[in-house]
């Protein structure tokens, strides 16, 4: 994902940080809650742009975002943003973070979409065809969507794969389309 320079600037610099201090894995972790926390609410995004919250009201609403004691090395970094007033890209940064994490471990963050639950065993298989054919771990995350009536949809790193019978049904309906143009 891209969100300019400044952003990706501090991301390394945390991961460097984070590296030093043997705490890479642990701010993945919280990077990963806090990205999630601020997706799904919006006042906490606009408190964090209010240039009328006092910074300390700040602090303290970035040290709770995850909902539990935050890393040493986590608050430091935090401090800094708002030492520079750069607290309004905390969302961007952390993203950032754990694409750079992502890519030094070599991690496939993949999607999996089924119209029904799949069993442990199948989930493995998966797992396991995926790492064969692009390499490194896999970081699964399972969604169920019925509306794509059966079948499966894989994104890994950002490219998909529809196996969906939906996907077949739309398909089967833009050829029949376009061979009545001809």
């Amino acid at each position: 994902m891209s969100f300019g320079l400044i952003p990706a600037r501090y991301a390394k610099a945390l991961l460097e940080f984070a590296n030093e201090n043997y705490s890479a894995e642990t701010v993945y972790e919280e990077a990963k809650v806090i990205v999630l926390v601020l997706n799904k609410t919006k006042e906490v995004n606009l408190a964090l742009r209010n240039p009328k919250l006092p910074v300390e009201d700040k602090r303290e609403l970035m040290l709770k975002l995850t909902g539990k004691e935050l890393s040493d090395t986590l608050k430091r970094f935090m401090d800094l943003l708002l030492e520079n007033n750069r607290e309004s890209l905390l969302r961007q940064v952390m993203l950032k973070y754990i694409d750079f994490y992502r890519e030094d471990n070599k991690i496939n963050h993949t999607k999996l979409i089924t119209a029904a639950p799949i069993d442990e065993e199948t989930e493995q298989r998966f797992i396991k065809l995926i790492e064969a054919q692009v390499g490194g771990t896999v970081e699964l995350e399972k969604h169920i969507r019925s509306e794509i009536l059966g079948g499966f949809q894989i994104e890994v790193n950002h490219l998909r794969w529809d196996a969906t019978l939906s996907g077949q049904l739309e398909q089967m309906r833009k050829d029949m389309l376009n061979g009545n143009e001809k």
